[in-house]
């Protein structure tokens, strides 16, 4: 069972549902019509920096409104959502790319690739963005771990997160590789910031593809190995 949980204002009435089983990642439970998911946090510090952070973190992922730590010391945030959590369905099982219609399937995909470049033109990097860690509403793609987002660091950091993001969307049979060199396309031309990490690295590196089209064979080459 739950040892405690630390809810935001507004919230005291979830303290109930929370204690009723043990916290586990991806847990969805519904409360005054709402909907809410745990996610985990590597300790109960970062969880709380989400929660205090939650109005500039809530354009970019999941509302963090509080966390719990379950019985054996594990953290988890309680976020609320609004949408579609990753690839699963109303039934929580998930749902096949080659099911979907092509426009829906291809706008997930370029939500997707959207936010990865939204959080670089603002200095924010999250790892990449994998279609199950996502939430997807009204046309945008969130994060679902507030957790994840950091200030970026590196410089190399947005090119591999952009190879990652691509790689995972391939991966997951999101997009053909028709459609994953019009996603780089995409992430490339989104802002000058964008543009600037993508070229700059390719540059130091001594690589004279067009960037798009590095960003593309690099995810293609990984996806062999997952």
């Amino acid at each position: 069972m739950n040892r405690y949980a630390v809810l935001a204002e507004g919230f005291e009435h979830l303290s109930y549902p929370l204690s009723k089983k043990a916290a586990k990642e991806g847990e969805r439970f519904v409360a005054q019509n709402e909907t809410f998911v745990l996610l985990f946090a590597a300790t109960a510090s970062e969880a709380e920096m989400a929660v205090v952070a939650s109005d500039s973190l809530s354009r970019h992922t999941s509302f963090p409104v509080g966390f719990v730590a379950d019985s054996e010391s594990g953290i988890f945030l309680v976020c609320r959502t609004k949408g579609r959590l990753g690839l699963a369905g109303a039934d929580g099982n998930r749902l096949s790319p080659f099911e979907m219609p092509d426009a829906e399937r291809i706008c997930m995909g370029r939500a997707i690739i959207k936010r990865l470049a939204i959080l670089h033109t603002e200095g924010f990097g999250c790892g990449g963005i994998s279609p199950d860690s996502v939430e997807f509403a009204a046309g945008e793609a969130r994060l679902m771990n507030p957790s994840r987002v950091f200030a970026l660091s590196d410089a190399d950091s947005p090119y591999y997160e952009a190879v990652a993001t691509l790689r995972a969307l391939y991966g997951a049979s999101l997009v053909s590789k028709r459609e994953l060199l019009g996603l780089a396309q995409e992430y490339f031309s989104h802002s000058p910031v964008c543009r600037h990490a993508v070229a700059s690295h390719l540059s130091e590196k001594g690589v004279h593809t067009p960037p798009a089209q590095a960003l593309c064979e690099h995810a293609l080459r990984l996806s062999a190995y997952f």
